[in-house]
């Protein structure tokens, strides 16, 4: 007979279950102290397996956070196991779980506990992922697993030949719906020298929180990754908490938990995934590994709607300047062209020190541009003439544009001739983005497709938006470019990406994945 503890006498029954502890877990058992602890938190429901004449033969407890139904612990006595007691006590918890409104129940079970396994398979739990050495002190590994509560089907009603099925539990199917198909996701990004953290709910904006450590890179002239991870260590755990605080939200509230895993400087990644994991394993959520890149095309869908099938997307920062097709932003995304030796934002970089602005040089030649004339100078088109502009129709070089700029700097230099710097700026500007609109608008022909989806952090130069747009207009390409402030790094994009997948029903990644610094494009999460 199944009897909730509360209707029993407490302390016989605390010394009850502490003596079957002791004769199933060994080293690993709860004492009376830490059963009396746990019986007393909060949130708890405990039942107990009774017979008349043995008394306690069975135990187990959950815990409801207000979402989720955390399976504590449940045991049966050795002589009293494979008589259906330990199924009938979990049956007995996910009855009270599913009373209480828990979406879901989790627990831990032994990688080696067969039995256990086969009995949570059963009713239908599933393995989300693995916890390493969960159960100590024998070091063993620990299945994560899970039971979807949702609202069955439980029988159909005949009308005039219409049939019509009535589900039950109607008190939380919107609830389910809603985390589907508008999830509240916290996105978190730390690949270079941004910490950041956002949530959005769908494709909707909660808040968006970023904490740059630019300054402290300045005087060495470029990102120094050992004190960009000093920096996200730093900012962690004040971005998440400020982009919680402004979303008016508890990790209680997030359906799942999205952190870039590549690609990007190892140590940054490395600092970002770790937060992200010890967060997904507090709160139970699932968690995400996503890949960067692919969150600069996802976050423009804050403010244009999805991402649809046949899509080309440019993704143009200071190492990456790939042309992508997107087929499904969840699921499938095919490279179309590379970037051979340096990206745009590398060419801005190096050409910016040379004419002496400081780091980052980017903004200095975009704002210099905007006053000069880009015919000045004749800057060459890589990778646009000939047999290598056939053989690379859609990839992108730009080594010798800023070897071209740097000789004709030079020969001025040598002349005693001022450097007019707006012109060289704006000839720059204009030769890269005119060979960034030629090239994409050959991809979208090649691919039949309408939409042009722009992103990275090289994407907030103006003459490239303006080019793109004006290149867009006459090929009757729809360009899609975010606002500034989500063109850079930040923890919007991750959560929008985080949100697809979530909506697509998209596994999420194993508790132990790896971050992967040179993350292929192709690899969408992990």
């Amino acid at each position: 007979m199944i009897v909730d503890i509360t209707e029993l006498d407490r302390e016989q029954t605390i010394r009850s279950i502490s003596a079957l502890e002791s004769e199933l877990f060994g080293r690993g058992a709860w004492s009376e102290s830490a059963v009396r602890q746990e019986l007393d938190a909060p949130a708890r429901t405990y039942v107990v397996d009774m017979d008349d004449h043995a008394g306690i033969r069975g135990y187990a407890g959950f815990w409801y956070d207000g979402d989720d139904a955390e399976l504590m612990t449940i045991g049966v006595g050795k002589a009293y196991q494979r008589q259906g007691i330990a199924a009938a006590l979990l049956k007995r918890l996910i009855q009270e779980a599913d009373t209480q409104g828990a979406a879901r129940m989790l627990l831990e079970v032994r990688v080696d506990n067969m039995p256990a396994l086969a009995l949570y398979q059963r009713f239908g739990f599933q393995r989300l992922g693995l916890r390493k050495r969960y159960y100590q002190p024998e070091g063993i590994d620990a299945y994560v697993m899970a039971l979807d509560l949702e609202p069955r089907i439980v029988g159909f009603n005949g009308n005039g030949g219409v049939g019509c099925w009535i589900p039950v539990r109607e008190h939380r199917t919107e609830r389910r719906r809603r985390a589907m198909s508008e999830p509240v996701v916290l996105g978190i990004e730390s690949t270079c020298d941004e910490t950041a953290a956002a949530l959005v709910r769908g494709r909707t904006l909660l808040s968006n929180v970023v904490a740059s450590s630019m300054q402290e890179h300045a005087r060495y002239g470029g990102v120094i990754p050992e004190i960009a991870s000093r920096a996200h260590a730093e900012a962690f755990v004040p971005c998440v908490s400020k982009a919680l605080a402004d979303a008016n939200m508890t990790l209680r509230d997030v359906d799942a938990i999205a952190v870039s895993a590549g690609p990007g400087l190892a140590g940054c990644l490395a600092v970002g995934v770790s937060g992200a994991k010890a967060l997904a394993w507090a709160s139970g959520k699932p968690l995400y590994g996503i890949n960067h890149v692919i969150g600069h095309i996802a976050v423009t869908q804050l403010q244009f709607g999805p991402v649809h099938e046949n899509t080309m997307a440019l993704i143009v920062s200071g190492g990456h300047t790939p042309p992508l097709h997107v087929t499904d932003i969840a699921r499938t995304i095919d490279v179309v062209g590379t970037t051979l030796d340096d990206a745009a934002g590398e060419c801005f970089d190096k050409v910016a020190r040379l004419l002496g602005f400081p780091y980052p040089g980017g903004p200095h030649i975009d704002r210099h541009a905007q006053h000069g004339n880009p015919q000045a100078i004749k800057v060459p088109q890589g990778l646009t003439q000939g047999q290598a502009g056939a053989k690379h129709p859609y990839d992108f070089s730009f080594s010798g544009v800023k070897t071209a700029v740097a000789r004709w700097v030079e020969g001025q230099q040598a002349l005693g001739r001022e450097i007019p710097t707006d012109d060289v700026c704006a000839s720059l500007a204009d030769s890269v983005a005119t060979v960034l609109a030629k090239k994409t608008m050959r991809g979208c022909r090649q691919y039949d497709s309408d939409t042009l989806i722009v992103g990275g952090g090289f994407s907030a130069n103006s003459q490239l938006r303006a080019k793109l747009l004006e290149y867009g207009r006459s090929n009757g390409v729809d360009v899609r470019i975010p606002e500034i402030r989500l063109c850079t790094d930040n923890g919007a994009m991750v959560a929008v990406l985080g949100a697809s997948l979530v909506e697509a029903g998209v596994a999420p990644s194993d508790p132990d994945f790896s971050i992967d610094s040179a993350m292929p494009l192709t690899t969408i999460s992990l």
